[in-house]
Order: C-alpha cells, then structure tokens, then sequence
C-alpha cells in the first residue's frame, strides 16, 4: 500500500495517518522508509508513538530511546518512555522520564500530566492534584487532564467534584470513553443502576482497560421468548465473575441456550447449581461454533439490574459448594480446633499498586484483630499471584492456622467448600469476600474509607450480597481503629 518517497513527503504521510488514528499504516509506511530515515529522531520517535497506540510499549520504549540518542534535548520522547513504562505498571520508573523531560522543558504539559498519573499511583493525591491544576493552566478544557484530576478527587471520596469535572469534559467531549467510564463507576457507586451502567459500557473504548470480543454477532439484548444460542463472555477478575454470576439463575429461566465463559476454576463451582446452562474455559471460547448472540457478562447488568428493586431477584446463597471434600489432612486438623472457626483474608493483588494497596491491610497489623479473636483463625489468603513483582514471602498475621493440601488461588472449589465449613469470615473486598457473598456464609468485609464501586460507598448491605456486613474504614491511613471496633464486637 505505501511507497517510498522523500523523507519529508514520508514524514508528513506518517503525520497525517497518525492523527487519523491509522497507526498500523503510519508504522508500514515508517518501515518502508526506514533507510532514509534512520538518522533522524522524528522518525523513531514516530514509530514509538505507532507502537505505544497498538500497546506495543516494550518496543515503544526502545523506539524513544533512539529518538532521545538522536537528539537529547527533545521532550517528546522522554514523555513517550514515561508514558510506556506507565502503561507496563512500572510507575517509579515512568516518573524518572517524566522528570527528564521537564529538565529540557520545564513546562512541557504532558510530562507534567505523565507526573500527575505517577503520583496517583503512590497514593500522594495532593502532589497529584498539584499536577493535574498545573496542567490545567495551560490547558484548561483538556479532557486527559480533567478525568485525571477527577480521579483524584473520586479516590479521596469527593465524588460531588468529581462528577462535576466528568460532566464537564463530556460537555466538551461527548464520546469520551474515560469520562463516561469514570462516571459510570461514581454513579453505580452511589446506586444509580438506572445510568450507571449505560456510561460503563464505554469500558470497551477506554484505552488499556477490557476489550470487546465476538464484535461481529449481534448483542444479545435481553429475553425474547425464543429459542437462540447466547454466548456470555468472561472479563475482568474472579470476584466480578462471581459476583455477575449472581444473575445467572434468571439466564436460567429463559427460552434461550446460553454458552458462559468463565475462570476454570469457577467452573465446577457454576456447574454444580446451574445445570441447563453451559460453562466452558476461557481458553476454549474460539471453538465454539452456532452463536446468536453475545453479550459479556459485566454487561447482564444493564439488562438485568436497572434499579435496585431488581437486585431482589437474587437469592441469598446463588451458589453451593460441591460434593468435594478437603483433603484428609486438612479436614483432620480443622476438627481439631476449637470454635468457632474464623476465616481471614487481609490482602489484595489488584493490579494497580495504588487499588491494592487502599484495600490491603498490613499482616502486622491485622494482628490486632487475630490476637484477640476467639476460636480458631483459619488462613483463606493467597500468596501474590502477579508475575511483574518480584518473589516475596508472605506474612502471616498471629494466631492464623493454614491447613495443608489445599491451593487457595488456584483451587477456588476447595476455597468455596472450606468456608462453607466456617462459622463466619472477615476478609478486605478481595474474590474471598464474594465467595462468602455468593456461598451465603456470614462474614465481615472490611472496606477503606472510600471503596470502590462495588461495595458502594456508603452503607453496611450490598446489593449483590445481602448477607455481608460491610465493615467501612473511619480513617485512610490507618486501620487500628476499625479492626479494634471489631475485635470489640465479636467479644460481646
């Protein structure tokens, strides 16, 4: 398709396609004229830019290295490895290009933004508010820089200014994906099922968040009274999984045949109560063959949970576990504690380090908590599953009992059958807290002060899960506090 041409000529082409969004073209055209291009650092910076859209960005950073090799005194692609390295969840060593590219050019906006991104991820949300009102000033209507510092304010529980900001840039930008998504998460948060959801289906379009798949079949868009085949498709993590699962009985009740993805460790657990649907791995959704329709499952929502009268329709208890028992020696030693048993998970794994270190809570410190409970406190966390984090022994709060044989990431039926054996279970909102939803058992989720949307953010019910008790933070530095009103509660 694209042919050589005099740098310049080429060069511009490059522009044009870029700004077109046609990146895999610009890049054909980059490669084409590579020789006559090689020494000038427009070039590799271009085909950083090219690589970092199509998420290429451990090639995207080595693009930009050549370009800064070229000509050191250019911002651009100082900003560009930052931008790269954010991407990757390497957020230290984003902000040191970010930094570099401010020492060529102290007011170069996006480094400036890149610093603000960087600084959200520590947790260090005035440095980040900082940034973002920094960029604002040279920039006042830039839709990047408004949803960032609306994601500042949404983190420190100031959701009132952050709609607002969100409002705004929608003014500004209508289809902005980020906005619509932010939005919808504020306002799922706060319980407004009827718009939260329609803004959330814009998850598909923001950049490095969930992908559609199966975009050449029709959406399935709720029952019809007639015969088709509907795939469901899995997204995001197991704790979603089994919380959009809560909707899988009403599927169940339809004229429709429906195919569900899911996590193969949730599989036994889902075809053990819902027997005329049909769940496969996710690794083998290619194969299927006579689809209707589909529809992924985070988005059952917008057709089945429009207002909060319809989370009625879920029963408490929507999944059981299975016939399965706990390996011999586990079982042993179960019995042989005293009551009553305690369950414990204190840790999250979410990606981002700046989610999962809101939701954590130190071992040590929840020790406050294991020292004084009665019974036996019994082990439900897994170790960290993340392969970009280096190895690191797991810390185990006092008093916490790990019984042998069974694998808590990978063996989630086991998980599910030994805290159906407990007498209750305080856990962070991690996939444990959703199993004790889901399974019906009694237990205590300990929330930070401001939750994320699917604990909403304020109450002490679920919606999804009546039977949990949301346990709110009162300070978000610190969970001695909270853990001793508990510790309290379960003396009395």
């Amino acid at each position: 398709m694209a042919k050589k041409n005099d740098p310049k000529t080429a060069l511009q082409s490059v522009k044009s396609l870029i700004n077109k969004g046609k990146h895999e073209d610009a890049l054909e055209v980059l490669h084409k004229n590579r020789e006559a291009l090689e020494d000038d650092p427009v070039f590799h910076n271009a085909v950083g830019v090219c690589l970092a859209a199509l998420r290429e960005h451990d090639a995207a950073v080595k693009a930009f290295l050549e370009s800064v090799k070229k000509n050191p005194l250019d911002p651009m692609p100082y900003t560009g490895i930052g931008n790269s390295l954010a991407k990757n969840l390497q957020f230290t060593e984003a902000e040191k290009y970010f930094q570099l590219s401010l020492v060529v050019d102290e007011n170069y906006h996006d480094a400036i933004v890149g610093l603000g991104v960087a600084a959200f991820q520590r947790s260090d949300y005035e440095a980040c508010e900082q940034h973002f009102q920094r960029a604002l000033k040279s920039r006042p209507n830039s839709p990047t820089v408004l949803t960032n510092l609306a994601n500042s304010y949404a983190a420190r529980g100031r959701h009132a200014e952050a709609i607002q900001l969100l409002e705004r840039t929608l003014r500004l930008d209508p289809k902005n994906a980020q906005a619509h998504l932010n939005l919808g998460l504020m306002q799922l948060g706060m319980g407004q099922f009827d718009t939260g959801w329609n803004h959330y289906e814009y998850r598909f379009h923001e950049d490095n968040f969930i992908q559609q798949k199966f975009k050449d079949l029709p959406r399935w868009k709720g029952p019809k009274g007639a015969a088709a085949n509907v795939l469901v498709w899995a997204e995001q993590g197991v704790g979603d999984e089994i919380m959009f699962a809560s909707m899988f009985a009403e599927l169940s009740q339809c004229a429709e045949t429906f195919v569900i993805e899911c996590d193969p460790r949730l599989k036994p657990l889902f075809e053990g109560v819902f027997p005329k649907l049909n769940f496969m791995a996710k690794a083998n959704y290619a194969s299927v063959t006579g689809i209707d329709y589909q529809i992924s499952i985070a988005s059952l929502a917008q057709v089945l949970r429009t207002s909060r009268e319809a989370f009625n329709q879920t029963p408490v208890g929507f999944l059981k576990p299975t016939a399965r028992a706990l390996p011999p020696e586990a079982q042993t030693l179960l019995a042989s504690l005293p009551r009553p048993w305690i369950g414990v998970s204190w840790e999250s794994y979410a990606l981002t380090a700046n989610f999962r270190q809101r939701k954590s809570i130190p071992a040590e410190q929840f020790s406050i908590l294991t020292q004084g409970l009665p019974g036996s406190i019994i082990n439900l966390q897994f170790p960290n599953p993340h392969q970009h984090e280096g190895p690191s022994e797991q810390i185990i709060p006092d008093r916490v009992t790990t019984l042998p044989g069974i694998d808590l990431k990978n063996d989630l039926e086991l998980l599910a059958n030994l805290i159906a054996q407990l007498d209750s279970v305080i856990t962070i909102g991690n996939s444990v807290a959703h199993l004790c939803g889901a399974i019906g058992v009694p237990a205590t989720v300990l929330l930070p002060s401001v939750s994320d949307w699917r604990w909403g953010f304020s109450g002490d019910r679920s919606p999804w899960y009546p039977n949990l008790v949301l346990a709110r933070n009162t300070d978000p530095l610190d969970w001695g506090a909270s853990l001793n009103a508990l510790l309290q509660k379960y003396r009395t």
